[in-house]
């Protein structure tokens, strides 16, 4: 059984999209505790809760995202092409289909953003 980690310990990232230390991602995934991702979790959750208290969210209604998902696949798409366009996880736009509520703003503008005979 792995050791236990604590967050004085310095890890590296081992996925596929490498993020540097001083990243809320190594913080957080990798439980890294190094002072650079400690500094950036720390300013990640101020401006996280910076943006909630002046009304600032990131996620929007998935609704029309929703619609326009249904467009393309009637339009002869599938989600996996949907999903290779956009750059965004196929199990994510499918969770959306499916009935999600809501979604990040940078998805919903990329799938809004597709026209249906780019296919």
């Amino acid at each position: 059984m792995p050791a236990h980690r604590t967050r004085t310990e310095r890890h590296d990232c081992t996925c596929a999209h490498h993020r540097p230390h001083g990243h809320q991602h190594t913080y957080q995934r990798h439980r890294c505790g190094c002072d650079a991702c400690r500094t950036a979790w720390n300013r990640y959750i101020q401006n996280l809760r910076a943006g909630v208290a002046a009304g600032r969210t990131s996620y929007v209604p998935a609704g029309p995202v929703r619609d326009r998902l249904a467009g393309l696949t009637g339009a002869g798409w599938t989600i996996r092409q949907v999903a290779a366009v956009t750059g965004w996880s196929r199990h994510t736009l499918y969770a959306i289909s499916q009935g999600r509520g809501s979604c990040r703003r940078e998805l919903a503008e990329d799938v809004l953003s597709i026209r249906a005979e780019a296919a």
